[in-house]
């Protein structure tokens, strides 16, 4: 029961509660990337750790996503800490950026 109200509760809060009854197959790339965030959060992790997560996203649902990073940041407390290859599109959300090079 429990499980079952964190899924209600994580999909509406990531607009996913639509395509509860989908098929894996019959999502979008960002549709998936959401599922796959949804898998986590059920942990309620303290932090969430990503490599390039909108690298495979066209740009408006790259921008989608890291919307949806930043409510997660907000309202739930989660620390988001992620690589990214265009800063811009990251910039004005971090708290904290380090930029390696070479």
């Amino acid at each position: 029961n429990e499980i079952e109200r964190r899924i209600t509760e994580l999909a509406n809060f990531l607009g996913l509660d639509q395509n509860l009854d989908r098929q894996i197959h019959q999502l979008s790339g960002g549709q998936l990337q959401l599922v796959n965030l949804a898998s986590v959060l059920i942990l309620r992790p303290k932090l969430i750790l990503l490599d390039e997560p909108t690298s495979q996203l066209d740009p408006l649902t790259a921008q989608h996503f890291l919307t949806v990073l930043g409510q997660i940041n907000q309202e739930l407390g989660i620390t988001i800490m992620l690589t990214e290859h265009r800063l811009s599109t990251v910039a004005a959300m971090a708290n904290r950026m380090i930029l390696l090079q070479d």
